[in-house]
């Protein structure tokens, strides 16, 4: 009996052992760098992003502090990029293959040669950086928007590292990617312009290896569109409703295409259906769009060859705490039966 209770007692702090790895696994790390803009006289000091009014063929300075919160050197990228609109949609101001409609683009008046840049920044410190930004000569209505972007260089430093411990093999790690990111608004003068959602196409398609009716879209205005809530519902021939599905809160930017995707779990069947959309947005914008559209026998083949199944994902500590459950009825049941035979 002194064996069992023993035997419970270790499993019990490996339990507990299991359980704990598993909280610090799920902690969230900390972000241990920021980036603030430095607001001059051309800027709104009422915002926390850039929003400069200048004449055209002007020229004008866009500068940011960069601050390295840890104890240690890091290494960071700074890039610059114009504002597009990513799936969802949200505005990408990273480096994207996002649609952009026309001219002026914020990387049309940026005048470094270099939109990227790598720097490193000591312990417990600040730098600074610029951008140098020229105006049209043509002037502009709206506004052209873009942003400046910051983020850890992640594999420099994980050569640094490997380097002082004088390893040369290279280590596996799982890091998050954290970007801070600021909006870079350029205009000529305060004209209000509405944005305009323009609805496309519709049809099915794969996404993620997965079957999805793709919706596109343009903002086609040089305005943004902010808390755009999407509804959609797609019905098959017999006027049946085979799907609803909803977006909140996306966000578009000006002079940009995008697209938004309705999941499904399986390819649909071959037939006519009609797509029914409406949107609205934060500033009282509402749009309509209604697409009927056929999904053909070649569609269908295409669609179905190239969506996988969702593989199952094992979670590590539940894997473990099974076997450990399994081993303990095992011993259980052994030291049951081994009992009752000294007994006997």
């Amino acid at each position: 009996m002194k064996k069992l209770k023993y035997l419970f007692f270790v499993l019990l702090s490996s339990f507990s052992i299991l359980f704990m790895l598993n909280l610090k696994i799920h902690a969230s790390p900390e972000v241990p760098f920021n980036i603030n803009f430095i607001h001059n006289s051309d800027s709104n000091r009422n915002i926390n992003y850039v929003d400069i009014t200048a004449k055209p063929n002007t020229n004008h300075e866009i500068s940011f502090e960069l601050h390295n919160y840890s104890k240690v050197k890091r290494h960071f990228i700074v890039e610059a990029n114009n504002a597009t609109t990513s799936n969802g949609p949200t505005i990408d101001y990273l480096s994207s293959h996002n649609v952009l409609i026309g001219h002026p683009q914020f990387m049309d008046m940026l005048q470094n040669k270099n939109q990227k840049i790598d720097l490193s920044i000591p312990g417990k410190s600040t730098q600074k950086i610029s951008f140098n930004i020229q105006t049209p000569k043509k002037s502009f209505d709206g506004i052209v928007m873009g942003g400046v972007s910051m983020y850890e260089d992640s594999k420099k430093d994980a050569q640094i590292m490997n380097q002082d411990n004088g390893s040369n093999n290279k280590s596996f790690s799982i890091k998050n990617k954290f970007v801070y990111s600021i909006a870079t608004i350029i205009r000529n003068n305060h004209k209000n312009i509405a944005p305009n959602l323009q609805f496309n196409n519709v049809e099915q398609s794969v996404e993620n290896y997965s079957p999805v009716v793709k919706t596109t879209f343009e903002n086609n205005r040089p305005n943004y569109i902010r808390k755009l809530y999407t509804r959609s519902v797609i019905k098959d021939s017999n006027n049946k409703i085979v799907k609803k599905h909803i977006t909140n809160l996306g966000q578009v930017a000006p002079n940009s295409k995008f697209n938004i995707f309705i999941p499904f779990k399986n390819t649909l069947p071959t037939g006519n259906y009609t797509l029914y959309g409406t949107a609205k947005d934060g500033d009282g914008h509402s749009w309509k769009w209604q697409k009927a559209f056929n999904i053909t026998n070649d569609n269908f083949d295409y669609v179905n060859k190239n969506i996988v199944k969702e593989p199952i994902h094992y979670n590590i500590t539940i894997i473990l705490l099974i076997i450990l459950i399994i081993i303990l009825i095992a011993i259980i049941i052994y030291l049951i039966i081994r009992r009752k035979k000294n007994n006997s």
